[in-house]
């Protein structure tokens, strides 16, 4: 046996061997002639499947391989992951197939082993790309064929059903998605505190009353620049109806928006590195508080960017992530140009509320529809300003914003435990596939033939091929 390999095999299950890869498959390089942009993204009649680095995504006019192969990712940032083929099909530019010897390895189970991006051993950092040849060097546990089928049969079945526990709790997530907007929306237009609005209404002023009131502490509270202007009335009328005791009214009306600044880098050591913290885009992705800061500022640095206190609004204005949206937990914060804020204004507009309000899909599209229809997307602090809010009573607001606070933490609940789950699905799919290859997965039989006994017949029967060819010369 140790004759077969010149490798030893200690420490594996009985009639295993430990063997390069290179002596169980052939591979060779996809067609660098076929460009994935010149092929068809769509199924058509007549048309073969392609695989591109992404798997099997074009379509070709023709087919330039037939039979059961393994397509490698071989260049680009996931490089190593691997794709089954089998038919008709042709391997397109930044690819690698293996051919594996059906003879001696299963494709399925090789599969299994090699579709891991850890498994590769890799070169290029700006573009990374496979070391083909030097991974199939690699040392490899080789068992039985007949072993080997058994093994990837029980995966197939095994992440079947993982498949099937994932496809359902991505279901549920869709739903717990859907029922968090509900709840959004059923909150931003009364349905939610109907019943509330019924026992209390003598005790409600009327949405006249009201605006009347915000835009009398807007002059008062003005502290922006120069001499206060009043806000231009929105047009609200093809707008949804609301409650009598509330109102649509422009972001302008009810709130001061100050858009930030970013203090020269030209004096790094004097305006940065102290501890007023620095908001930019990336740190609005902690939901709704944001209590955590990526850079900070100096007090030298604060007096050139602008500082907002604890409760503003942080709305992102420009980019892919445009309207995400968070509440600064911070005592003061300064934030960068790419940020709009909005300083809580007591007794007229509660910070959570206007949080609600901001992140439910009716404003996140008012957000979208009026950004500039750019490369990058930018709405700006004007255009901002014009975007309409539905408003209700102060005391209505905290009513509303306690409310939400309680249904939306049994949903995250729920929406953590999905995904808890899910990571878990993940974390037994490796273990799955780490007993698998370790000889633990499926009951051995004796009856296999053991696979150092298999390579040495191939390669005896080969032998005697390629002399009966000679010969024939």
């Amino acid at each position: 046996m140790m004759g077969v390999t010149g490798i030893g095999t200690s420490a594996l299950p009985e009639g295993w061997i430990r063997t390069p890869l290179n002596l169980l498959l052939a591979h060779n390089s996809g067609n660098s002639k076929l460009i994935k942009g010149k092929q068809s993204p769509v199924r058509q009649v007549g048309l073969f499947p392609g695989f591109s680095a992404s798997g099997q995504d074009v379509w070709c006019q023709s087919y330039a391989h037939e039979g059961r192969a393994i397509i490698i990712s071989a260049v680009g940032a996931r490089c190593g992951k691997c794709f089954r083929a089998e038919g008709k099909w042709s391997a397109i530019a930044n690819t690698h197939i293996i051919w594996p010897d059906e003879g001696i390895i299963d494709r399925d189970f090789l599969w299994y082993k090699v579709n891991d991006e850890n498994f590769w051993i890799r070169g290029g950092s700006a573009q990374p790309f496979v070391k083909v040849k030097d991974t199939f060097k690699k040392k490899f546990s080789l068992p039985p064929l007949n072993e080997q089928q058994r093994i990837a049969e029980k995966i197939e079945t095994l992440f079947a059903e993982l498949d099937a526990g994932e496809a359902s709790l991505q279901k549920v997530q869709t739903l717990l998605t859907q029922y968090r907007q509900s709840i959004l929306k059923a909150a931003v237009t009364g349905k939610l505190t109907a019943d509330w609005r019924t026992k209390n209404k003598n005790k409600l002023e009327s949405g006249h009353d009201l605006l009347k009131r915000i835009l009398k502490a807007r002059r008062q509270n003005w502290t922006g620049r120069g001499k206060y202007k009043e806000p231009a009335p929105p047009d609200t009328s093809n707008l949804p109806k609301l409650p009598k005791s509330w109102i649509w009214a422009s972001v302008g009306q009810i709130c001061q928006v100050i858009t930030g600044t970013t203090p020269s880098k030209q004096n790094n050591n004097q305006y940065y590195g102290g501890t007023i913290p620095f908001l930019k885009p990336t740190d609005l992705n902690q939901g709704a508080n944001i209590s955590e800061a990526r850079e900070f500022l100096t007090d030298l640095g604060a007096q050139h960017a602008r500082v907002v206190p604890r409760g503003t609004v942080l709305v992102t204005g420009i980019g892919a992530t445009t309207g995400k949206t968070g509440i600064s937990q911070f005592s003061n914060a300064a934030f960068n140009q790419q940020i709009h804020a909005i300083p809580p204004e007591p007794n007229i507009v509660l910070s959570h509320f206007l949080y609600l309000a901001i992140i439910e899909t009716g404003f996140q599209n008012q957000i979208w529809e009026n950004a500039s229809a750019t490369t990058l997307p930018i709405i700006n602090k004007s255009n901002f300003e014009k975007l309409l809010l539905p408003i209700p009573s102060f005391f209505e607001q905290q009513v509303i914003s306690s409310e939400v606070e309680s249904a939306l933490s049994a949903l995250s609940y729920y929406e953590k435990l999905c995904q808890h789950t899910l990571t878990r699905s993940t974390a037994l799919r490796q273990s799955i596939l780490k007993e698998a290859f370790a000889g633990r997965l499926v009951a051995q039989d004796p009856n296999d033939e053991p696979a150092s006994e298999l390579l040495e017949r191939i390669r005896a029967e080969s032998g005697q091929k390629s002399k009966k060819k000679k010969g024939a010369k």
